[in-house]
Order: structure tokens, then sequence, then C-alpha cells
């Protein structure tokens, strides 16, 4: 059996005892401790006082204190003793402890004594603590063992030894206090022994501290407090008050709002179809309502501002679909105002150049009801990054990340999504792919392309138009058809692909339009002749591409031709070189004085840039004048 060591009980206040001695025999003091119990009676003198007086009056007094202290160990026994018998378990022991001081302290109290009391506000803790006492000449010492305890809260206590005591000044270290908080000024102290040995716990048993540690079977403990319950759909569903954790719901009633306190959870089953209404309070998946079916389970929990569906199981199997709703077409589509994901963007039809704002990472489905326009902008990122124009019954996707970017078209008519035509200016480095749109437009005159860009992918294909006026200059990044600079003309085309990032290649070139047909006609007497010497009769100019070059020449000489000769050149004044070279024909010595003219043969003449072709011709004659006239056409081949 464990020992529990009985309080020593002060004994300072035995008036009721010696009460009918006459005022005048008492003395003024008497000091007695046996076993450290200690009485103290002031305010006596001994006038008339016998010396047998004395000593009956000490002994008497001597006996009703050791009577006291008797009752107070024997008290104290007997509750360690049924401590012991619970489970000597240290809480209960400590109980036992103090329910056996408070007896002593009791039976103290019921002959009339109390140690000292003191007014000093103080708040119970452990460590050093100072009182001042209300009472003179208290018969303390220092390494006693002593209690301070509040008499309006007995559960506010503090036992310690007092390791200080000069007149009415005390000092206690504390090591133990009891439960009670808050700061008293109506101590009582009194003599008290340490705190006994912890005792072992009791089966069973359990302790705030150890936050249900103790307990053997966990899972069974919260099972046993986790009982399914049932409760009925109502506007306003209590599920704070149901008598478990998981809770089923019957009933059909729409649900409003759900009361669950602040950190509270509920698992719910539903036996019945009731609605969900999403609220600012009782907040859904995808802030929709839900219609709930039979089978289909939720998980609740409760916050400071109102109640979350933190989970949402259809019986079923098939995902929570959110509702859908409808905006009318406007310049701004507000897609964030509403909270269901899938849209019907309704007439009347509009450019739609925003969709307003919303939570990043917010996806809606839309479907387009009147032929809209949608506006690619800062606001909307569309498809190739160019104007849609929309179709009654189109399909689109967008997903929000500061801008409404969409993610997925779909047509109607099953037709792919076209990116319309765009321009570009003429540089140095035209980037064709910077470009998403297939079909471009080259603007700008006089410059020396040298590099169509290294954007996009390699396998891109890019049908062009040129400005004239520009060179597109061959390379090995650039590669053109022939291996030969071209100087680009009105209307010219051609169809580009990139090879490799960085590397174009121009598949075809054409330019102009084929067919095309220039002539210019120089009527006699036309240009004065030198003897023998060569001159431009007139000349076209061909843009890039393949040409058929045809005319005659004739001279008009005042006395006599003595030779004639014409041809087609690219250099001015110059036949070309040789007879029989393509374009070249001569006529010799016609013996008269009359203008004569001869057919200049047929060349073909096959350009990259624009070249200017002449009609060159040469005559001689020995006296008199000359000169020289003609006519030249010029159709294109390609």
């Amino acid at each position: 059996m464990a020992q529990v060591e009985a309080a020593p009980v002060p004994i300072s206040a035995m008036e009721a005892l010696v009460g009918n001695l006459p005022v005048d025999a008492r003395i003024p003091f008497i000091q007695f401790n046996p076993n450290k119990f200690g009485i103290g009676i002031s305010g006596w003198d001994n006038k008339s006082l016998t010396g047998a007086q004395l000593v009956a009056g000490a002994e008497a007094i001597i006996a009703a204190a050791q009577e006291a202290a008797n009752e107070a160990a024997q008290s104290a026994s007997e509750a360690a003793a049924q401590v012991e018998l619970i489970g000597e378990k240290q809480d209960l022991i400590d109980a036992g402890i103090w329910d056996a001081q408070a007896a002593a302290a009791q039976a103290m109290q019921a002959s009339g004594f109390v140690g000292a009391h003191s007014t000093t506000a103080m708040v119970p803790g452990t460590g050093s603590k100072s009182f001042t006492l209300t009472e003179l000449d208290v018969a303390f010492q220092t390494d006693q063992f002593v209690i301070a305890i509040s008499d309006a809260v007995p559960s506010a206590w503090m036992l310690g030894q007092i390791t200080a005591f000069i007149g009415q000044s005390l000092t206690i270290g504390v090591t133990d206090i009891g439960p009670g908080t808050g700061s008293h000024s109506d101590w009582k102290i009194m003599l008290s022994s340490p705190r006994g040995p912890a005792g072992a716990n009791g089966l069973g048993d359990l302790s705030s501290a150890n936050n249900l540690s103790e307990l053997t079977n966990k899972r069974l403990a919260k099972d046993n407090i986790s009982l399914n319950t049932t409760v009925t759909a109502a506007a306003t569903t209590d599920l704070e008050n149901a008598t478990g954790d998981v809770v089923s719901i019957n009933g059909n009633t729409t649900i409003n709002a759900i009361t669950l306190a602040a950190g509270h959870q509920r698992v719910t089953r539903f036996n019945g179809s009731p609605i969900l209404t999403n609220s600012g309070t009782l907040i859904l998946p995808g802030n929709a309502d839900i219609p709930a079916a039979p089978g289909d389970v939720a998980l609740w929990a409760g916050f400071g501002g109102g109640v979350v569906c933190t989970g949402y199981l259809k019986a079923n199997g098939t995902t929570l679909a959110t509702k859908t709703a409808s905006l009318a077409g406007a310049a701004t589509v507000d897609l964030g105002s509403t909270n269901a994901q899938f849209v019907l963007i309704t007439a009347p039809a509009s450019s739609i150049t925003s969709l307003g704002t919303t939570v990043d990472g917010t996806i809606k489905f839309v479907q387009f009801q009147a032929a809209h326009t949608l506006v690619n902008s800062g606001n909307i990122v569309c498809l190739g990054n160019e104007d849609i124009p929309v179709a009654n019954g189109d399909l689109a996707i967008f997903r929000f990340v500061g801008n409404w970017r969409m993610v997925a078209y779909s047509r109607v008519s099953a037709r792919p999504l076209n990116v319309k035509f765009d321009t570009i200016a003429a540089a140095a480095t035209t980037d064709l792919a910077s470009k998403l749109a297939q079909s471009l437009s080259i603007t700008g005159t006089g410059q020396t392309i040298t590099s169509f860009g290294s954007s996009g992918l390699a396998g891109e294909i890019k049908a062009c138009s040129i400005a004239a006026g520009n060179i597109l200059t061959h390379s090995a990044t650039l590669n053109l058809p022939g291996a030969q600079n071209i100087t680009t003309g009105t209307n010219d085309t051609f169809i580009a692909k990139q090879d490799a990032v960085g590397t174009w290649r121009v598949l075809s070139y054409m330019a102009g339009s084929t067919g095309d047909f220039l002539e210019s006609d120089v009527a006699s007497p036309g240009s004065t002749a030198t003897n023998g010497v060569s001159l431009n009769v007139t000349s076209l100019t061909l843009t890039p591409g393949i040409w058929l070059v045809w005319g005659n020449i004739g001279c008009a000489p005042s006395v006599q031709s003595l030779y004639m000769r014409g041809g087609f050149s690219t250099t001015s004044a110059t036949l070309p070189t040789g007879n029989g070279l393509g374009g070249y024909s001569g006529l010799n010595d016609s013996g008269l004085n009359i203008p004569a003219v001869m057919s200049v043969g047929m060349r073909r003449f096959s350009v990259s840039a624009n070249t200017q072709v002449f009609l060159v011709g040469r005559t001689g004659f020995s006296s008199g004048t000359n000169s020289m006239f003609g006519y030249m056409a010029a159709q294109r081949l390609k």
C-alpha cells in the first residue's frame, strides 16, 4: 500500500479551549513544537495564574492539538488507501492527498485554528511567491512545507517550502499548484507536507494532458462516437447536432443552408433527391447548385464563414456536372459572371472583343447560338491569333490565365478553322513564319531580301505575293529557282517552304501573269543612223519570267544603203554576236534609195529581274544620210 504522509498541522488558535482561563491569567507566549507542530498563544499574561494552572492549561492545549493531528493523519491514511484501491492513478492519489489535507485543515478549523491569512493579490504559479501576513507572531519556520489556499476558490492553491520568513513577510518556493486560475487576495496559509510519490496509472482512467493516448483501442473508441444517424432535409439542415459523424439525409426538401460549427466535419448520404443550393454560406463544387440523388455521398466541413462541400460522389458513377447558363451577345460577354461551366452565347449577333475576367484556371465550354465575330485581342486569344467568324452551332473551349485563351474550336460545318490572309513588310529579313496566316502579302519596295527568317517550325509552307521593286537574294538559306537573284515585278507570286528552321526554299516563282503582252513601234524615218554604227531603235522592259520577243527593223536612206542589220539584245546599242544568233537578221546592198524593212528573228528571254531588251540596228551607206525605224513585241510564257 502506498504511504501517505500526514500533513503537519499548525496549532495556534486554541482560544476555544483556553477561553475559560481568566484574562488576567494569560501568559505572554507558549511555544510547543513536537514534530513541527506549533502552538502560539499570544496576548496572555500571568498576573494571577499559579504554576499548577499554567501546567494544566498547557497540557490541555497540547492534548487537544495532538488529538486534532491524529484525526488529520487518520483521514489522510484512509484517503490514500481509497485512492490505491481505485487504481493508484497519480491524479487520483494527488486528489486523495489534497482531500486528506483538506480534512486535516477542516479538523483544525473545527478546533478554531487557522495558520495565517494574507490579502496579497496573487495568481497561482510555481516559483518564488511572497505574501504579507495579516497576523503577528505566527509560528512558521524556514524549510517548513505550507499550502496557500484561496478562501473563495479552494481549487486555487499553491504548495511549497518556506524560503524566508521575517515578521509578517513570508516567501514560499512553490512547486505544485491547483487547477484554479485568476488572481486572488483571500489566502489561508497552513502547514502541510511535501507531495507524495506518483502512483501507477489506474486501468481505464484518462488524463486530459494525454489527449486520449491511454485508450487501448482507439479505433473502436472513435467508432463508438461516430455512429450513423439520420436527419430530414430542410431549408436549413442541422448537421451540428446530429449524434454521429456519418449522417443519412432523408427527404426531398431543397437545402439552402447547413448548420455545422467551424472545425467540424460530417459525411452525408442522401436517401432522397433534394436540391443543394449554392450560396455564400453553402459553398458547393463549381459554385453551382447540385441536384442530389439517392445514394449520393458528400463531405462537409464547417468554417467561420459557412459550410463547404469538400467532396461529392454521385451514386451513378458520373462526374458532377454543373448547370448551363445563357449570356446574350455583346461587345463584352462576361463568362465569369456565371458559375455555370457550360455557357450559351445567344443573339444578338455581335463583334465580341472581351469575355470578361474571372479566377485563373477557370474553364468554360461555349456554344454559339448566333453569327458572332470573335475578335482576337488582349482579352481573347483566338487560335492562330486571328479573328474568327462564328456560325450558329459552333463550339469553343476557353481557359482563363490572365486572359481567355481558346483551347479548341469546332465548326458546326465540320470544316477546319482557317487562318485569314495577312501582310508583312519587306525587309532584309522578312520573317514569314512570324505570321500564322498561310497566305501572305509582302508589301513595300526597294528592299534587298536575304532571309525569310527562322520563326515557326520546319515544314511550314507560305503562299506569298510580293510588291514590285524588291530583290530576292539567293543563298544557302534562301534557295531560289536557278540559283539566281530575282527582282520582283508587279503581281509576282511564289510558294516557299521552310525545309529546316531558318532555311527556306522557293518551290515555284511566277512573275506577274501568264500571257502578259508588251510592244513598242517606232515609225519611219525613226532615228538618224551613222554609217556602220549600232543604235537602239526601241526597247521593252521585261519583268521576271520567261518571255518570247519578236519584231522587224527598217532603214530610210537618202541615196543608197549598202547593208542593214537588226537584232534583240540586253546590252544597249550592241548587236548580238555572230550571224545566226537568236534574234539577229541582216540585209546586204539593197541598191535602193527607198525605205527597206526586214523581220528580226524571234528570241526567248528568261529573266529573274526586271530586264530591258533593246531592238538594235546598224546600216552602212557611202553617201547621203540614213535613218532606222522598227517594231518589237514581247509575250510572257511563264
